[in-house]
């Protein structure tokens, strides 16, 4: 892969889990402030809710104690984040090679796709077909194009043999985005009348 293509893949990915996680905070808003202090209501009520990068690992156990498993893919998607600013850079970013960026993409990708059993709720046809199509997208590519060797994006020599694997995340990301409606500046919470 390029490495442009591949940097911004992952910064795709992760705003998707950005996205994604937002709207749990929104959905499950009332049962994570129950038991907070009125500085952390405060706090999920005019910033966490739209889940902001620097309390993204403070969220994820929140919504763990809650029975959603997202700490991992967080911890993986700011990974990812990293990475989309530096690239390989061994001082920043903890990966070797494009194989496993592509493999956190698409472990990020798989939790994303199976994010409606938090939503069932408010899943609709909309995103129930956006989801199928995704994975059809994602199973045809994948069909069609073999995986590329281990190749490190430091090597000038190399060339993409999937291009396609970084249109994947970038695609999911606006569907999501699009589903949950989900923007990275918003006023307060409580101007749209969720906080019971």
């Amino acid at each position: 892969m390029q490495k442009g293509l591949l940097q911004n893949a992952s910064s795709k990915a992760f705003l998707s889990v950005k996205s994604a996680v937002s709207a749990l905070v929104v959905k499950n808003l009332n049962e994570i402030i129950k038991s907070k202090d009125e500085r952390e209501k405060y706090w999920y009520e005019n910033v966490g809710y739209s889940a902001p990068t620097t309390g993204l690992i403070g969220i994820s156990k929140d919504l763990k104690s809650l029975g959603i498993d997202a700490e991992n893919v967080v911890r993986i998607a700011l990974t990812l984040h990293r990475f989309s600013y530096n690239g390989f850079d061994p001082n920043f970013v903890d990966y070797r090679n494009s194989e496993e960026v592509i493999s956190d993409i698409k472990e990020v990708t798989e939790w994303l796709l199976n994010l409606k059993r938090y939503f069932d709720d408010l899943w609709d046809e909309k995103l129930e077909k956006a989801r199928k199509d995704l994975e059809e997208l994602l199973k045809t590519r994948s069909d069609d194009h073999p995986r590329a060797s281990t190749e490190s994006q430091d090597d000038p020599n190399s060339h993409p043999r999937n291009v396609t694997d970084a249109a994947k995340p970038a695609r999911l990301e606006v569907t999501l985005r699009g589903a949950f409606n989900c923007r990275s500046r918003r006023p307060s919470i409580r101007r749209f009348g969720l906080r019971a």
